[in-house]
């Protein structure tokens, strides 16, 4: 990557508001080449809002987004970003298997009329692996629990090959041993591949431990940079981010963030 390259996400100034209630108050922040950055808040704080008008499915009342340097509304390259919502409330009666949902994660590389090749197959197969779901690829996604769906949503984002991952609190529902496992994974693709991901968490131990920034959001932007320099702020900063995660933990993130 250039010195000079544009940041690979710049939240630049942006408000959003649903109806007369604001959900995002002037909210800037900008994420370079390998970075895993934390955005952490509680309910109702606009983390997902923020996601997804990262992606372009919602736009901003002010502001702009851009991506890789280009206002979102004129990205054409979709290939070059993941993206992994909060999990859906009803999943059963989907007519697909593991190995097919994840599979449309080439779709955007491909094209969606294009036949899958070798490159395609061992993408998908890479993916799966990855997150430990090769055992179950017959499996219809509608059979699965919510941690195994989280786990088919996150290979589905990774299959693609993403230069961008957004992850909308992709650990909900998943058990202590495949949520570090998909840290782990994540952080080796941030090392070694230059990738850059957007996490939402509310696990101060994962903050602490993966995360090389973090972003405390609550309608407006509390806090941007690095786990070090949250834990050299003043108590009162310390303490908005314990509340926030505290928040997040008794209300288990399912308010719409």
């Amino acid at each position: 990557m250039s010195v000079n390259a544009p940041p690979v996400l710049e939240i630049d100034h942006v408000s959003f508001g649903y109806g007369s209630e604001l959900a995002l108050d002037d909210v800037s922040l900008s994420v370079g080449r390998g970075q895993f950055v934390g955005l952490i808040g509680p309910n109702g704080s606009g983390k997902s809002t923020l996601m997804r008008l990262a992606v372009g499915l919602l736009h901003p009342r002010a502001g702009e987004v851009r991506l890789f340097g280009a206002p979102v509304g004129r990205f054409r390259d979709r290939h070059r970003i993941g993206y992994v919502p909060q999990a859906t409330a009803s999943r059963t009666g989907f007519p697909a298997t593991v190995a097919e949902v994840v599979s449309t994660g080439r779709v955007g590389r491909r094209g969606l009329f294009r036949r899958f090749n070798q490159d395609d197959h061992r993408a998908v197969e890479r993916a799966l692996d990855s997150v430990g779901m090769s055992g179950l690829r017959d499996r219809l996604i509608g059979e699965l629990s919510g941690g195994q769906h989280q786990r088919v949503m996150a290979a589905r984002a990774l299959a693609g090959e993403p230069e961008l991952l957004l992850l909308d609190e992709p650990a909900a529902g998943v058990d202590a041993v495949a949520k570090v496992e998909l840290l782990d994974l994540l952080q080796r693709l941030v090392e070694e591949r230059g990738l850059v991901v957007v996490y939402v968490s509310h696990d101060f131990e994962t903050l602490r431990r993966y995360f090389s920034k973090v972003a405390l959001l609550n309608r407006r932007l509390l806090f941007y940079g690095t786990p070090g320099d949250l834990g050299e702020q003043h108590d009162v900063q310390r303490q908005l981010v314990e509340a926030a995660l505290a928040a997040d933990h008794h209300e288990h993130g399912h308010g719409g963030g």
